[in-house]
C-alpha cells in the first residue's frame, strides 16, 4: 500500500475506536480528525487545500444568497450544518483511484470482522441483562443493546441503541463480502453479530436493510431470480437475502405489531402525529407562500436538520431543559421555531415517541433546507453510483457480489433519511461511508482480483 492507503487504513481504526465510544461529541469531529491525518501525514495537501478552497467560496456564496431571501436567516445554525453532515466531506476531498487497493480493501475487511465479532457479543451480554430486568427479549427490551457506544448495562436515552444497529449493519457487509465458503472464523462471527442486530431491535434498519438487498437483487441478479435459478445466485447473496428474509420474519412474529404499524400509518394519513403535520404543513403552506424553497431551500440549519434543533438549544437539553451550543446562543429559523419546535413543544410530555413520529428526518430536511431540486439531485447521484456499479459487474462479473453488496450498502445508506437525521449523525453513518468508499473504488478503479 501507498503512503495514503496506509494513512487511510490508520485512520479508519481511529475512527472505529472513536465512533464506537461513548465519545459522541468527539464522534461529531471524526470525519474532520480523519482529513486532518490524510492533510497531515500524505501528499494530498495540495488536494485537500484545493478543494478546501472551494468548499469555502461556495459556502460563502450560499450564505450570501439566503442572507439576501430570507429576513430571519439564522448564521449559526448555517454553520452548524457544515459540522453536522461532514460525514460527506470524505467523498470530496479523497481521490477514490487513489483508493483501489485490494489489500486496503482487506485490512479493512478483516478489522471490520474483528469489531463485529466484539460488539456482537458485548450487546448479546447487554441483550441478557435487558431480559433479565424487563422478563423479555426484543421490543424495548432492545434498548439495552448499544454495544460499547453506551457500555454501561442500563439503557440511555441518547440514541446509542439505533447507532449501534446502522454501524453493525454496516459492518455486516464487510463481513459478508471478506466471508469464504468454508471460513469458519467468519461464519462463527455472523450468528452473534446477526442475532445481536435483532436483539438491538430496530425495526427501521432491518427493514431499510431487507429493502436494500431485494432492490440489489433485482438490479444484479435479475435473471436468475426470474428464472427462479436462485442455485445460481453466488453463495455468498442467497445468505445475504436468507438473512434479510429471517430477520423480518422474527421481528415480526416476536413483536406481532401488525396493529400498531397500522395505527401508525392510519395516524399518519389522518395527520395526526408530528411528522405527518409538519411535512404536510411544509408542502402546503411554506413551499407555496415561499416558491424559492424548491429551488434553494430554506438553508442549511434552518428548518428540521439536526443542525438547526442543535442551534435553537432543544436537542441537547430538550425541550423543558434547552441547553445552548458552548459560546452561542440558541437561535432559531422562524419556519423553525413555528413548525418543528411547536411540534416538539406539543409532544413534549409523552414518555416515549418513537424517531417514526417525531418532525423531523434527512430527506425532509435535505427537500427543505437545500431544495427539492437537491434532493432530486441526490437521488439521481444515488442512481448514478448503482448503475455504474452494475456496468462493472457485467463488464467484470468477478466483481458482481462486491458490487452487489456496495450497491446494498449505498441503498441502505440513503433510505435512512428517510427515518431519522441520520444523514447529520457521524457517529452512526460514518464508518459505513469510509467502507463503501473503499469497496466502491476497488469495483470502479480496482484491478480484477478476488478480494477474498
Amino acid at each position: 500500500m501507498d503512503t495514503i492507503q496506509k494513512t487511510y487504513y490508520y485512520a479508519f481504526l481511529l475512527t472505529l475506536l472513536i465512533n464506537f465510544s461513548p465519545l459522541k461529541i468527539l464522534a461529531y469531529f471524526s470525519p474532520f480528525i480523519f482529513i486532518g491525518l490524510l492533510f497531515l501525514f500524505t501528499d494530498e495537501k495540495p488536494f485537500i487545500i484545493l478543494r478546501g478552497i472551494y468548499s469555502v467560496i461556495v459556502i460563502i456564496l450560499l450564505f450570501y444568497i439566503y442572507y439576501l431571501v430570507y429576513d430571519s436567516f439564522v448564521i449559526q445554525n448555517y454553520l452548524l450544518a457544515f459540522l453536522t453532515y461532514s460525514s460527506f466531506y470524505i467523498l470530496l476531498f479523497v481521490d477514490n483511484k487513489k483508493l483501489s487497493s485490494n489489500k486496503l480493501l482487506k485490512q479493512i475487511l478483516r478489522v471490520c470482522l474483528i469489531v463485529f465479532t466484539f460488539e456482537a457479543f458485548y450487546g448479546l451480554i447487554q441483550a441478557i441483562y435487558g431480559f433479565h430486568i424487563r422478563g423479555y427479549f426484543f421490543g424495548d427490551s432492545g434498548d439495552f443493546v448499544e454495544g460499547t457506544i453506551h457500555p454501561q448495562l442500563n439503557t440511555e436515552a441518547a440514541f446509542s441503541n439505533p447507532m449501534f444497529a446502522v454501524n453493525m449493519t454496516m459492518l455486516l457487509l464487510g463481513v459478508l463480502v471478506l466471508k469464504k465458503r468454508h471460513n469458519k472464523n467468519v461464519g462463527i462471527s455472523l450468528l452473534p453479530g446477526v442475532l445481536a442486530l435483532l436483539l438491538a431491535s430496530v425495526i427501521h434498519v432491518i427493514i431499510f436493510f431487507l429493502i436494500a438487498v431485494f432492490v440489489t437483487a433485482i438490479v444484479f441478479y435479475k435473471k436468475e431470480l426470474f428464472n427462479l435459478g436462485f442455485g445460481k445466485i453466488k453463495w455468498r447473496f442467497s445468505s445475504f437475502m436468507i438473512i434479510g428474509v429471517i430477520s423480518i420474519a422474527v421481528i415480526a412474529l416476536i413483536f406481532n405489531r401488525k396493529d400498531q404499524i397500522a395505527d401508525l400509518g392510519n395516524q399518519y394519513l389522518l395527520n395526526e402525529i408530528p411528522r405527518a403535520i409538519v411535512t404536510n404543513n411544509f408542502l402546503n403552506e411554506i413551499v407555496p407562500e415561499n416558491k424559492e424553497v424548491i429551488f434553494i431551500g430554506l438553508g442549511p440549519g434552518q428548518f428540521s436538520s439536526r443542525a438547526s434543533l442543535i442551534g435553537s438549544g432543544n436537542y441537547l437539553g430538550g425541550i423543558n431543559n434547552p441547553k445552548s451550543v458552548p459560546f452561542l446562543k440558541s437561535k432559531s429559523n422562524y419556519f423553525a421555531d413555528q413548525y418543528i419546535i411547536a411540534q416538539m413543544e406539543a409532544t413534549a410530555d409523552i414518555t416515549y415517541f418513537g424517531s417514526s413520529q417525531q418532525p423531523y428526518y434527512s430527506w425532509l430536511s435535505v427537500i427543505s433546507e437545500f431544495g427539492f431540486i437537491a434532493f432530486v439531485l441526490m437521488v439521481a447521484f444515488v442512481l448514478l453510483l448503482i448503475k455504474k456499479l452494475k456496468t462493472k459487474s457485467i463488464v467484470e462479473p468477478d466483481k458482481r457480489f462486491l458490487s452487489a453488496v456496495t450497491s446494498v450498502g449505498i441503498i441502505f445508506l440513503f433510505l435512512l433519511g428517510m427515518q431519522e437525521n441520520y444523514y447529520e449523525i457521524p457517529q452512526a453513518i460514518f464508518i459505513g461511508v469510509l467502507l463503501l468508499q473503499v469497496m466502491y473504488a476497488n469495483v470502479i478503479y480496482g484491478k480484477n482480483e478476488p478480494v477474498e
